[in-house]
Parts: C-alpha cells; sequence; structure tokens
C-alpha cells in the first residue's frame, strides 16, 4: 500500500467562508428540475457583437438579463422568511460567483451580487461583470460585511448569521434574493447540469453548450438547473417561473447589432 502524502496544505479562509454560505441551506427542503434551452440564435448574435469588436458578448450576462426579468414577472418566488412572514423585494439582487486567485495559489469562487437585475439592460449587466472579475481577493474580503467575524469558531460564526439572517433587509443585503451558479465555461460540448445549492428560494444552475441535429438543422443547447425551496413554494408557480425563463433565454431580441454599432 503506497502511503505517500501528495499534498499537505491549510485550508484558505476564502474555503471556510464558502463552507459558511453553503451551510446556511441546512434544514431546508429543495426541490430540483432540469431542462434544455436552444440557445442558437443568442449564440449566433453574441458571436457577431465579438466579431465587430463589441465588449458586450456574455452567455452570463444575457442569462442574468433572461434571469432578472423572468424573477421579476414572478416576483412572489423570491420570498425571504421571516417569523411567521414572508417577506418580497421588487428588487432581484442576483448573487453569483466569481473566480478569484489566492495569494497562495489556486483559485476560490467568491460572491458577487448583482443589485437590481430587472432594471438592468444587457451592456449594464456585462459592466458589472466586469467590474467584478476586476476586484482582487483582497479588496472582495474588505467589502465582505462578515470579515470581522472571521476570526470567530465555525458554530458560532454561523449562529451569528443565521440570527442576522433572520433579518430580510440583513439578508438581502449579504446573500441577495435569488442565486445563479455558471459553469459552462469549464466544460463544453458535453450533457452536464450543476446542481447549485445555497440557501436561496430559488437557484439557478447554467452547464454546458452541445451540439443538436434536428429536421430544423444543428441547434445550440444549453443545460440548466433550477433548485427551489419547496417550504416556499409548489411546483406549479415555479414551473411558470420556468417557463418565463426559457422564453427570455431563448430570445436575442435585446442583443441585435443596430446600425450606429455594426
Amino acid at each position: 500500500m503506497n502511503t505517500t502524502i501528495a499534498i499537505r496544505k491549510s485550508v484558505p479562509k476564502a474555503r471556510k467562508a464558502v463552507k459558511d454560505f453553503l451551510d446556511l441551506a441546512h434544514g431546508k427542503n429543495f426541490a430540483h428540475g432540469m431542462t434544455e434551452v436552444d440557445v442558437t440564435n443568442v449564440l449566433r448574435v453574441l458571436a457577431e457583437r465579438k466579431r465587430i469588436g463589441l465588449d458586450s458578448h456574455s452567455l452570463v450576462a444575457h442569462t442574468i438579463w433572461s434571469y432578472g426579468r423572468a424573477v421579476a414577472d414572478h416576483v412572489a418566488l423570491q420570498g425571504i422568511p421571516s417569523g411567521g412572514e414572508i417577506v418580497v423585494f421588487e428588487d432581484v439582487d442576483i448573487a453569483t460567483m466569481v473566480e478569484k486567485e489566492l495569494p497562495e495559489g489556486g483559485t476560490v469562487p467568491y460572491p458577487y451580487i448583482l443589485r437590481g437585475a430587472q432594471r438592468k439592460s444587457f451592456e449594464e449587466i456585462v459592466q458589472d461583470l466586469n467590474q467584478a472579475k476586476a476586484y482582487s481577493l483582497a479588496d472582495a474580503q474588505k467589502a465582505k460585511a462578515t470579515t470581522r467575524i472571521d476570526f470567530l469558531p465555525r458554530f458560532l460564526r454561523l449562529w451569528i448569521m443565521r440570527k442576522a439572517l433572520r433579518n430580510p433587509l440583513k439578508y438581502k443585503a449579504a446573500l441577495g434574493t435569488v442565486a445563479l451558479t455558471t459553469l459552462g465555461m469549464v466544460m463544453r460540448n458535453r450533457r452536464w447540469w450543476p446542481v447549485p445549492i445555497g440557501p436561496h428560494a430559488i437557484s439557478i444552475g447554467t452547464g454546458a453548450t452541445f451540439k443538436r441535429n434536428d429536421a430544423s438543422g444543428e441547434k445550440d443547447i444549453l443545460c440548466v438547473s433550477l433548485r427551489f425551496d419547496h417550504d416556499l413554494m409548489d411546483g406549479a408557480p415555479i414551473t411558470r417561473f420556468g417557463s418565463s425563463f426559457v422564453t427570455y433565454l431563448e430570445s436575442s431580441d435585446h442583443l441585435q447589432i443596430s446600425g450606429d454599432e455594426s
């Protein structure tokens, strides 16, 4: 038996923060769904935007644009439980993860919240994402509200966080109202669906795109998964939301290139 240790290293502080966030979901009853979305026209227009030199050609930004508008159409689904009530905010604040480099090497996902996503144009969302990518890990940690409790034992950190997040305003400020995981850039041309985890009432995950041939020709298909808090909503309303999201996601109308741009 080979007992040689290949690697031994300490757990980065940023990794502990990710675990704290995921642990907030314990005790909730989640359900899941998966689907496939035809993004052929969307990818065609995004490729054309890139070809003519436009900065705004991000499938992630288009997904956020679609997500914000679909949630706004079914805003009651982004409720935050507070005692015996459910508080629903008007703005759709989408929490997503941006990969950051660690000083000791390697990377870690770090949360970034796009505020009021339902009101933002595609170009504004691209600018937000570029800003998030430009932040260093140190800058992101300085902006994180929980940094001042990082030194505490884990059980005490979680107790403080759970207590604070009973306040819907603090919940929204710290976590947003819904969540998005995008992993399509990691694996391409494969059928695979990331299953998001976390405490939000709604979380969406987008995976790889793959090619499919049918009677009308070759299609680009995006893998999409959905996780929702069954304590707060049932299958019918979340299905109606999912239908709206897919409709927005398949549309390329807002991406069309104007005469001035071309």
